[in-house]
């Protein structure tokens, strides 16, 4: 059991997009994970955005638990020591290790969520299958521009910018395609003629029955005019 945990701005800015019930179900789950090693009862995005932060969680502890190893033993109490005292010339005193539960860990230590693993393992992991061809060729139209997807955390980020603006995954679809065409490195609302169904997606409309004029009203009119 732990007392305490390093929390990294890369965990908030994942968790930050989801739903409030999603988002707190995330936070509970990664801090009992971290003090009390308890595995959580995730599903869909909580656990794919959960599955992001847990190296780096277990990286932490890694290094908290090397870190109470190195300390010195307690002298025994009983035991007569005789301290000597150290020389006037002496350049360097050598001091105990220090051992702080608040273990400090570099901030560039995976801190922007570039774990391990590849950009279609990434893509696997997080998006849902019926987007993962749009997904990837988007990615792909970013290394072009020179913006490339180089951490599993930006992944994270843009499937979920895609939930926030549309459930419909065929309306997911036609933002990213979106993005495509424009180039952008972001999702974005669609524009509103883009929003219009295709004409192509209409049946051609029948026509009516009853609306058609008598004939005999027809002849009368052709004797008019």
């Amino acid at each position: 059991m732990r007392e305490s945990v390093v929390f990294y701005r890369s965990f908030y800015e994942s968790i930050a997009e989801l739903p409030d019930n999603d988002r707190l179900a995330v936070y509970d789950a990664l801090f009992q994970y971290a003090l009390d090693d308890k595995d959580p009862d995730l599903s869909g995005v909580p656990l794919a955005i959960f599955k992001l932060m847990k190296p780096q969680v277990d990286a932490n502890n890694r290094k908290y638990e090397n870190g109470k190893k190195g300390g010195r033993k307690k002298a025994n109490q009983n035991q007569n020591e005789t301290k000597t005292k150290p020389k006037r010339n002496q350049k360097q005193t050598k001091g105990e290790a220090n051992v702080n539960d608040n273990v400090n860990v570099n901030d560039n230590d995976n801190d922007n969520g570039n774990v391990k693993g590849t950009l279609t393992e990434w893509i696997a992991d997080i998006v849902p299958e019926n987007l993962r061809p749009a997904f990837t060729e988007w990615a792909s139209m970013r290394k072009s521009i020179k913006k490339p997807v180089s951490s599993r955390a930006t992944v994270q980020r843009a499937y979920n910018t895609l939930i926030k603006l549309s459930k419909s995954e065929h309306t997911q679809i036609r933002i990213i395609e979106q993005s495509i065409d424009r180039c952008w490195s972001s999702f974005y609302e669609l524009k509103d003629k883009e929003q219009a169904p295709r004409y192509k997606d209409f049946e051609k409309e029948k026509p009516r029955q009853g609306t058609q004029m008598p004939d005999e009203i027809r002849q009368r009119l052709n004797q008019i005019f």
